[in-house]
């Protein structure tokens, strides 16, 4: 029978079309096996992303005494920070307040100093004006 040429253009064309259907099924299956195999790609530079993202709270994490000591460095400088710039300022404040001070006692009038302050004499067109100033 192997022989038989009319017998074998028939098993070549059943063969002709497991074949054409097999190439059809190959041709779907691997297309997706591209789609899964981007989609793994995908998957594994996200998950990169996220070992990336999650390296300081692992160094934190596992060094929580250096963790602790870099926030409390920054947390005292900042206060210090503050604490300086709060005292410039009550100091220029308190200069500003003493030359005030002085240049009202060193204009015209200024004859006694009492204990809350100095009192100031102002003759104005010949009435007498006084202003306590502390």
């Amino acid at each position: 029978m192997p022989d038989n040429t009319d017998y074998r253009k028939y098993l070549e064309t059943k063969f002709e079309g497991i074949h054409t259907l097999m190439n059809a099924h190959f041709h779907d299956t691997h297309d997706r096996l591209d789609k899964i195999n981007g989609k793994i790609i995908q998957a594994e530079e996200d998950i990169e992303d996220i070992n990336n993202d999650l390296t300081e709270y692992r160094m934190v994490k596992k060094y929580p005494k250096i963790a602790i000591g870099v926030i409390t460095f920054f947390v005292i400088a900042a206060i210090i920070a503050f604490i300086k710039v709060n005292n410039k300022q009550i100091e220029l404040i308190n200069t500003t307040h003493d030359d005030l001070k002085i240049e009202i006692r060193n204009m015209d009038g200024v004859s006694k100093q009492s204990r809350g302050g100095y009192v100031k004499y102002r003759d104005v067109m010949g009435f007498t004006d006084s202003v306590k100033i502390r």
